[in-house]
This record gives C-alpha cells, structure tokens and sequence, in this order.
C-alpha cells in the first residue's frame, strides 16, 4: 500500500495543479455515475432526487476547494525520486485548453437553448377565469413567485420561471381537468425544478465531454416531477376529487405532443404530469393480504429512513476519498534524532540524592 501511495503521488507531482484539479473532477464524476448506478429503487425517489442534487453541487465545489486552498497529502520517504520527464506536463496544458474551449462553446449553446426556450412562449395570455383559478392555487401553495399564464399549442404544458404554458384545449376541458393541470405546474415551480434543470445543464457544460453526467441529468429532470406531483395532491385537499381528475388528466394528455429536451432540444422537463398515478387504498385496487403487508413494511422502512443522512455520508464519503488521493505529494522524511537527555540515565544521577550524604556514610 505504501508503494503504491508513493507511485501515485511520484505520478502526481509532474502534473501542474490544472492537471490534478482535471484528473480529481474526472475520477470524482465517474465515482458518483457509478453510485448511482448502484442505488436501490427500494430507496425512494426522494434519495434518488437527493443524491443527485448533490451531485450537481459536488462536482463544482470538491474541485474549487482543493484548488483555491492547495490541498496537499503529504507522503513521505527516505529517497525522493522523481519522473524526470515533462509530458505529463505539456499533455496537461493542451487538455486544459480543449477542455476551457468545450465549456465555453457549452454555455454559449446553453445561453441559446435558453433564448430558444424564452421565444417558444407563446403571447396569448389566459383567460380571467384562468387567471383567478392559478392565483387560488398560487395562494394555497403559498408561491411568492408570480408567473404569467399562456396558452397556445397542443404540447403538454411547461413551464419556465416566469410563465406557465398550457396547450389551447384546456379551454373547453372541465374545471377539475384544469385545476389539477396548473396545481402540477406551479408545484413544480415551487419545487424549483426549473432552477435545477439550468444547474444541471450548466454542470453538464462544464463536463461536456462526459456522457455519465448528461445522463444522470436525464435521470435528474425525469424525476423532478415526482416530488410536485406529492405536492399538489396535498394542496388539493380532496383525496377522491383529485384521482379521478388526475385520471381524466392523463386521458387527454394523450392527444397532445410531448415535450422535453430529448424531443425538441428546449430547456423543458420532459414529464409534466404523465407520472405514476397517485396511490390507492388495498380496497379499491383489490390487492391480496401479502401486498398489502409488503406495502406496509415497506412504508415502515421509509419512516426510519433518513435520505438526507445517507446521501450525506455517500457524496461525502466519495467525495473524501477520490480528494484525498489525487493530492499526493511527496517529500523527505525529516531525520530522526534522539534528545542528549534522553542519553543519560536517570537512576545513577536521582539514586545517590534520594540516599542523601548519611546514607552514603553508614
């Protein structure tokens, strides 16, 4: 292990610091795509959502903190050798070049997407019935923010910080129909997934080159949705008004497009109420004594869950281990010495006084 240990940091120290801070950010990006990976579904959405929220906010602090305070691991040896060799060096400067280009040409076709996404709204406002329908429920959710309503299309309604879209046909839907279509927007807005879809992308500009990270935002703006979902059911406050107008929900939805990046490019999540129905009680869905005892050890489980705990310890952790060993350095073990005091013995100078000059005569 300490051979290794010295290998490693003999390898680190011919690189310049951008080159330890490249190589930490990638190892530390492969670390958290393979922990996600791994994650069990018998953990919730909840810690999925969690540990990519993390995620995100790791990749760009672990490396801005190694690299503004120098952090460095000392390992030392009795003979410093070193690569005499300046490769690594000059491949290290050319990488970071290409690496600073890509995230430039990144943001920059972000800073597109995101005025794409501003002139895809459409300039038909709602109607006052609308209007008065989204601030009730503004007030309910208690949304400081005050978006605007517009309707045009037949796209799945989205939404950005500043506007809510509708397609055109809820204009002859039912009132249920449509109150649960802007409860399920403005939970999100609430939930600020739109904030986190920006963070995402602009975390996947700075890792343009890695599929693992685009990936895990797919995964991230897929599962925002959930959370609202909760959300908004709970703001409803009717258990039976909101199943059966969810339902009919997802009925129509059916007939209008979908949206998303995958589809059209746009900053738009792709899930917008098309999400797993809300749960039932055993007696209306006719489930057998043993799913219902599964269902209920199963929510006992999460009770004593704790999700923020465990994605703590688990981007901590990796967090921990890939920084403190991708700053290795090392240096000269100091020469042991031993103390002149050390070198006498005490007994033969403490003996004769605790015998004091009588008891040297008798």
């Amino acid at each position: 292990m300490a051979y290794l240990l010295e290998i490693t940091a003999m390898f680190l120290d011919t690189l310049p610091q951008g080159g330890r801070i490249m190589l930490l950010a990638v190892i530390l990006s492969l670390a958290f795509a393979g922990f996600a990976r791994v994650l069990s579904v018998r953990y919730g959405e909840s810690m999925h959502i969690l540990y990519r929220k993390a995620v995100l906010i790791a990749l760009l602090v672990v490396p801005a903190l190694v690299w503004l305070l120098d952090i460095r691991i000392v390992v030392q040896v009795e003979d410093v050798q070193r690569f005499a060799t300046r490769i690594p060096w000059y491949t290290t400067i050319v990488l970071l070049f290409i690496w600073t280009t890509g995230v430039v040409v990144a943001v920059f076709n972000l800073g597109k997407r995101v005025g794409r996404t501003g002139a895809a709204i459409p300039v038909d406002e709602g109607t006052d019935h609308l209007k008065s329908r989204m601030a009730h429920w503004r007030s309910r959710l208690n949304l400081k923010a005050d978006p605007e309503l517009r309707i045009a299309g037949g796209n799945l309604p989205w939404h950005t910080d500043e506007c809510v879209v509708l397609p055109a046909a809820v204009l002859n839907w039912p009132v249920g129909v449509v109150d649960v279509m802007l409860l399920l927007q403005l939970a999100q807005l609430r939930s600020r997934c739109w904030y986190w879809l920006i963070a995402g992308e602009f975390v996947g500009c700075v890792f343009w080159f890695a599929p693992w990270i685009r990936e895990l935002n797919f995964q991230l703006g897929g599962l925002l949705p959930y959370p609202a979902v909760r959300l908004a059911e709970a703001a409803y406050r009717d258990a039976e008004g909101w199943r059966r107008d969810f339902r009919q929900l997802q009925q129509r939805a059916q007939m209008l497009s979908p949206v998303g990046a995958r589809v059209d490019g746009l900053l738009r999540l792709e899930l917008g109420f098309d999400v797993t129905e809300p749960e039932q009680s055993p007696a209306m869905t006719g489930e057998t004594h043993e799913m219902r005892w599964t269902q209920t050890r199963a929510k006992r489980w999460q009770k004593h869950f704790d999700p923020y705990e465990r994605v703590y310890w688990l981007v901590a952790s990796a967090s921990l281990f890939v920084a403190v060993f991708m700053t290795l350095t090392i240096e000269r073990a100091p020469p042991e010495f031993e103390p002149r005091f050390l070198q006498i013995k005490w007994q033969d100078r403490v003996g004769p006084r605790l015998r004091g000059p009588g008891l040297e005569q008798q």
